[in-house]
């Protein structure tokens, strides 16, 4: 040791295995790069001894290997990386370091730019290593069953790349737990992966700590810090047709800010006890089912991401929250809402067609709400229409003041539909309630507190 693999890519095929001792040190010069088709590796580096698979110019494992001195440094993507497609469930990671590969695949794709990647290959288990100075992702998982823990992802942000530290595609059972994401552009990246998430480290991710686009994970015990967004960043489809996702509570925020969030139809939403979401930019849409599983009003919290009294700063900005920060929810024809123990504030819209957004929006849907409180929305708390059908038990609206881009709104409006109201409360708004001739009220324990106006027209119940 060291090793030299020079200029070529060694292919490993026909259920081969290669056995790397602890202690090894393996360079790789130029156009090398290491490819196990239906074969296997097993680098089981030790305590004190790791295995080190790393640049031609790097010194600072194996001395100075070119004998140059301090003429040459390594970079990112010096060499291709190593690939394990297609192969045997043997392989294993353990104790290993891997730093400054990437190097371009022609023809290529993003998930090619990587130190190690691991393909429709099941079973392997990555543990104690570190995944470094890529010149776009650290490991790529892709319908690969895996175990990933207690690994350390750090460097991985060339920016022209959008470097993530660990990137995560399709069908698998993934266990991703106890590890450490820092100073690359994403910590982690989910693409319609369903992975268990837990008790893993971001900090200092220039991007985002988390994005997850499409089938929803299982997020527990994750910890944030100093990235360019605290959260878990959400896009795409968040369950499959016939099956239910969960938010599971975590110590940090789920977040809508880029492509749009969907429950689709025939599929479920449920949001556990605990759970923090924040919005900026984009709400949920459903267009199935969604469950908010909380007890208390304060037991699930929707807001705005500038909403730093919750989740702690989301964004690390100097943002401060208000009405219509982000779209809320919006219930599609056919879609239901059962919601239990929750709070959404600062939702709506102050843009340009934006003036029937609401913290709940329902267009013949169907919404049944207990112990929630809805504040300082805008235009509205709840809109319904078309023929919704919308039932509130021991709720609260309040501060619904904020006189916008169209005037005063309403804290509940409601059009063409079917309302129930038991022991709701109405406190400082501009405006209760806001209804037509044609909707039917059904109404019992309702108090108006300081309100500017209770409903329009009066006399609604």
């Amino acid at each position: 040791s060291p090793y030299v693999v020079d200029n070529t890519v060694q292919v490993f095929q026909n259920s081969a295995v290669l056995t790397v001792e602890s202690g090894v040190t393996i360079k790789f010069y130029n156009d090398a790069g290491m490819n196990f088709n239906n074969a296997a590796i097993q680098a089981r580096g030790a305590t004190g001894s790791p295995i080190v698979f790393t640049s031609f110019y790097d010194d600072e494992y194996a001395g100075d290997t070119n004998a140059d001195a301090t003429s040459s440094a390594p970079s990112i993507g010096d060499w291709y990386g190593v690939d394990i497609v297609s192969g045997s469930g043997s392989s294993i990671l353990d104790r290993a370091i891997f730093r400054y590969g990437g190097k371009y695949y022609s023809p290529t794709s993003e998930a090619d730019r990587v130190i190690v990647k691991i393909e429709n290959t099941p079973d392997i288990s990555v543990k104690n290593s570190v995944f470094e100075y890529s010149k776009a992702h650290g490991l790529v998982l892709v319908n690969s069953t895996s175990t990933v823990e207690n690994s350390i992802f750090r460097n991985n942000n060339n920016y022209s790349e959008q470097g993530k530290g660990l990137f995560v595609a399709g069908n698998g059972n993934y266990s991703i737990k106890n590890n450490e994401f820092s100073q690359n552009q994403t910590g982690l990246y989910l693409s319609d992966a369903a992975a268990t998430v837990d008790t893993n480290t971001f900090s200092n991710n220039t991007q985002k700590a988390v994005y997850s686009y499409g089938l929803l994970g299982k997020f527990t015990n994750n910890n944030v810090s100093q990235n360019g967004k605290n959260g878990i960043v959400l896009g795409g489809n968040l369950a499959a047709a016939g099956s239910t996702s969960t938010f599971k509570a975590d110590n940090i925020a789920y977040v809508f800010s880029e492509e749009n969030p969907v429950v689709p139809a025939n599929s479920a939403l449920e949001v556990e006890s605990g759970a923090i979401i924040k919005g900026s930019g984009n709400g949920l849409q459903v267009n199935g089912r969604l469950a908010l599983g909380g007890e208390n009003s304060g037991d699930i919290i929707l807001t705005s991401l500038y909403d730093d009294s919750v989740g702690g700063d989301t964004d690390n900005s100097v943002n401060s929250p208000g009405p219509g920060n982000w779209p809320g929810i919006n219930l599609a024809s056919g879609a239901s809402l059962i919601g239990k123990g929750f709070t959404i504030r600062y939702a709506g819209s102050q843009s340009s067609g934006g003036n029937d957004s609401a913290g709940i929006k329902l267009t013949t849907g169907l919404a049944s709400i207990t112990n929630a409180l809805f504040e300082k929305n805008y235009p509205y708390g709840i809109f319904a229409l078309t023929n919704s059908n919308l039932n509130i038990t021991n709720s609260r609206f309040e501060n619904h003041n904020y006189s916008g881009p169209w005037g005063t709104k309403a804290a509940l409006a409601v059009y063409n539909s079917t309302t129930t109201l038991n022991n709701v409360s109405f406190v400082n708004n501009l405006l209760g309630i806001a209804s037509d001739a044609v909707s039917t009220w059904i109404a019992s324990g309702v108090e108006f507190i300081n309100n500017t106006a209770t409903t329009s027209p009066g006399g609604l119940f």
